[in-house]
């Protein structure tokens, strides 16, 4: 099956121009249309099984397409498979700080264009904190899990000079991620947990469900960042900033289970 992006131009090019020759044979400049884009999003998922005392392990997989994709490509095929380890464990670092890489596996790519895909099983010691017969996760993924790790600036990146005279480049950055975590049989619901939202606005879409499944003793927490190539004028970037703090903010994910199950169990999600 061919990748949706695969043929199509750099998110880079978007909102630019080419030349072409008209049928008279004069030059001409054209516009790049949305739809000759690639989006290029970076797709991973994260499936744990934590115990009572709040160690996790479980398996990465992290699908790369386009450039970046290739890039890291060329970066690994160089690199000695102890190279290649010590760099995934300092991206597992950057979104998990007590990840420990146990095995690494990386895809044979039949294409130069085929996305790179990453297979990786962990393990997090401390995942979760114990506090009076509660599993406490204080920041639950805040963040989609593998973008800012391999270069792709967040929304605080942004954020870091309150004012602007200059107009400010928005970076394309496009990626889900999705969270699974397998709790012991004896939790109950969770008493706090993230958020669900969805945040659009003209630098692109920000979105984020929180489902508990009571039955299965499962949380999912699926994320969604699709921002194009934006340039925002210096007179709009406090409605920017706006926008953004308030995304930061309600992206704040903090779990809290309890380690005593209800007697009657039901599915349940987290609505706004």
């Amino acid at each position: 099956r061919q990748s949706p992006w695969l043929g199509r131009l750099s998110p880079w090019y978007q909102e630019g121009h080419y030349l072409a020759r008209s049928t008279d044979g004069r030059p001409v400049v054209r516009p790049i249309l949305p739809r000759d884009i690639a989006s290029w999003p970076i797709e991973s998922r994260l499936s744990l099984k934590v115990t009572a005392s709040g160690d996790a392990a479980g398996t990465l997989r992290l699908e790369v397409p386009g450039t970046t994709g290739v890039d890291l490509a060329r970066l690994l095929a160089t690199a000695r498979p102890d190279e290649q380890e010590r760099q995934l464990q300092r991206w597992l670092a950057s979104i998990m700080p007590s990840a420990q890489l146990q095995t690494l596996a990386i895809a044979d790519r039949r294409t130069p264009l085929a996305p790179l895909v990453l297979t990786a099983s962990v393990a997090i010691p401390g995942f979760m904190a114990t506090d009076r017969n509660h599993l406490v996760a204080e920041r639950f993924f805040s963040t989609p899990l593998i973008g800012e790790a391999l270069g792709q600036p967040g929304l605080a990146t942004y954020l870091r000079l309150p004012r602007r005279e200059t107009p400010l480049l928005i970076s394309p950055t496009y990626e889900r991620s999705t969270v699974i975590v397998d709790f012991p049989a004896n939790v109950a619901r969770p008493i706090e947990a993230p958020r669900n939202f969805r945040r659009s606005a003209s630098f692109g879409r920000i979105e984020q469900s929180f489902v508990w499944d009571d039955e299965a003793k499962r949380a999912r927490l699926d994320r969604q960042r699709l921002m194009p190539l934006k340039r925002i004028p210096a007179r709009e970037f406090a409605a920017f900033r706006d926008n953004a703090q308030a995304i930061l903010q309600a992206g704040r994910n903090r779990l809290i289970v309890p380690l005593s199950a209800p007697t009657t169990t039901a599915r349940v999600s987290t609505r706004d």
